[in-house]
């Protein structure tokens, strides 16, 4: 499997400056990347997966995989069930539970605490602010290159697991107007109330 390889004879880098180098390197605000991940609950043998991709402008995005789309305009969330047309609107959106959305926003909650190296790839291993008390997240893995990030693996406090690899990058990309936006009345979607 990938991540054992990636932690036989590794070498640890100490510095938390060397640390932030990197991490800057590997921050951007545009991009396409395919994803397939894997989960894991604990205690059980049971694993559940899922490919697409995440589209990510800024404070934008929109993930498609298999029969559902999510997509967020910054304000606005709307989660849409291409299977059974149904769309759910969400005002107050909630980044900690988009496991994804750690390639964007992990320097808002997260520290690094840890930095190894394989050949040509880091693990650098991220814990939870101490302000960040209700975290879900125990700790999270980032295992990169000097360019892109190719894995996440996500520790949570139940003990469950998640793995997401990372593929076919694009970083030079041009939406189109509205692409982070979606309308029920132009889909002829049926609006799912919570309340």
């Amino acid at each position: 499997m990938f991540i054992n390889f990636l932690f036989s004879a590794a070498a640890v880098i100490n510095s938390n400056d060397d640390i932030q180098k990197h991490l800057k390197k590997i921050n951007y605000d545009t991009f396409r990347v395919e994803f397939a991940y894997e989960y894991h609950e604990e205690g059980t043998d049971t694993l559940k997966g899922e490919q697409g991709t995440l589209f990510f402008y800024k404070n934008k995005y929109r993930i498609k995989f298999h029969d559902r789309e999510i997509i967020c305009n910054g304000t606005t969330l709307w989660n849409f069930d291409t299977k059974e047309n149904t769309v759910t609107i969400i005002k107050k959106i909630d980044d900690e539970d988009n496991p994804l959305l750690l390639l964007t926003n992990y320097k808002k909650n997260f520290h690094p605490q840890e930095c190894t190296k394989k050949n040509d790839f880091y693990i650098i291993t991220m814990f939870p602010n101490q302000d960040e008390d209700n975290n879900d997240v125990k700790y999270f893995e980032i295992l990169c290159n000097d360019n892109f990030i190719h894995q996440l693996n996500i520790f949570n406090e139940d003990g469950s697991w998640m793995a997401i690899r990372l593929m076919k990058w694009n970083t030079k990309i041009n939406f189109p107007k509205n692409f982070f936006f979606f309308d029920p009345k132009k889909q002829n979607s049926k609006v799912v109330n919570l309340d």
